[in-house]
């Protein structure tokens, strides 16, 4: 690839860009994270393009370790928002990747690999903390509220198919850990009768990996058979036959929680929750990764350290 004929840096970043995206789309990364690459693209053309006002020419030697500080105090100013160490982290990792591909596709122009350099140089300590879950106590009153939902019309409202499908997604989070993006593509279809106790389903994880989750079929056969007959197509469909977009779906659990009585909020928390009830049952750590979908065991590892009841229990084994 050759070097482009651009007027200036900025448009020479933005064409860079649409090429960088586009190979990334074709090795298949999911859409949710081709997103996330996008919007701190937008953002940091937004700073250069405020960064140009304030100077003749924005030249790219004049991107270094304290441009991209200077980036995020302005990213917290104009949105009103302090910025996580974790977000931060996610920033610089897609710049980083950015300048490298720019480097190795334009290799006359020693100035990208200058940046490239530069931002390797960047470093951001994120604090190790304990992954939230939901407590036995709360994981009661949630499936309880759940149960008690009218699952027939009440007054002529048209709260069936809406309480089926709350109910069903729910479960699936809860007994099977996948994630958000997971459970949004994921169709009535796709369940498959494993054996007479259980249902199978594979999903398609991140880095386009595909696993199977497992799930028992009294759990939901009451949910799954109703929304089936009602010729639905998506777990997570709406009566008008769109599919729930993450930030409603965010809000449905929300309110789940809400009125239920529990004090938690996002859905994220439910994988962990999953994920820590199959360690505190001593399950191989193994077989939680790959139930988990994560690619590298010390992910999984995090719920193992913070699992304190286990460390007790092994203590009482000594005596």
């Amino acid at each position: 690839m050759g070097k482009k004929n651009t007027k200036n840096l900025l448009d020479d970043l933005n064409q860079w860009f649409d090429t960088y995206i586009f190979e990334k789309e074709n090795l298949n990364l999911s859409i949710n994270t081709i997103e996330q690459y996008k919007r701190v693209f937008d953002h940091f053309y937004d700073f250069c393009s405020y960064k140009e006002e304030d100077s003749d020419e924005l030249k790219i030697g004049d991107i270094d370790k304290k441009f991209i500080w200077d980036y995020f105090i302005w990213k917290e100013k104009k949105f009103k928002k302090k910025i996580s160490p974790s977000t931060k982290n996610l920033h610089i990792s897609v710049l980083k990747s950015f300048f490298k591909y720019i480097s190795k596709n334009d290799e006359k122009n020693k100035k990208y690999a200058k940046v490239a350099r530069k931002l390797e140089d960047i470093t951001i300590k994120v604090p190790i903390r304990k992954p939230k879950e939901i407590d036995e106590d709360e994981l009661w009153k949630i499936l309880l509220y759940v149960k008690e939902l009218p699952y027939t019309d009440v007054n002529g409202k048209k709260s069936e198919i809406i309480n089926h499908r709350n109910s069903l997604i729910l479960k699936i989070l809860i007994f099977t850990g996948i994630r958000t993006s997971e459970l949004l593509n994921l169709k009535l279809s796709d369940f498959i009768s494993e054996d007479e106790e259980n249902y199978s389903f594979n999903v398609i994880g991140k880095g386009d990996k595909e696993r199977t989750s497992y799930l028992k079929k009294d759990t939901i056969d009451k949910e799954l058979n109703f929304l089936l007959s009602k010729n639905l197509t998506f777990v997570a469909e709406t009566k008008n036959g769109n599919v729930l977009d993450r930030k409603n779906l965010w809000d449905t659990i929300k309110k789940i929680y809400i009125n239920s009585g529990v004090n938690k909020s996002g859905i994220h928390i439910l994988r962990h929750t999953f994920a820590k009830s199959l360690v505190s049952k001593n399950v191989n750590l193994k077989t939680i990764q790959e139930l988990l979908g994560h690619s590298d065991i010390q992910t999984t590892m995090i719920y193992a350290k913070t699992n304190e009841k286990n460390k007790l229990s092994a203590l009482k084994e000594l005596y």
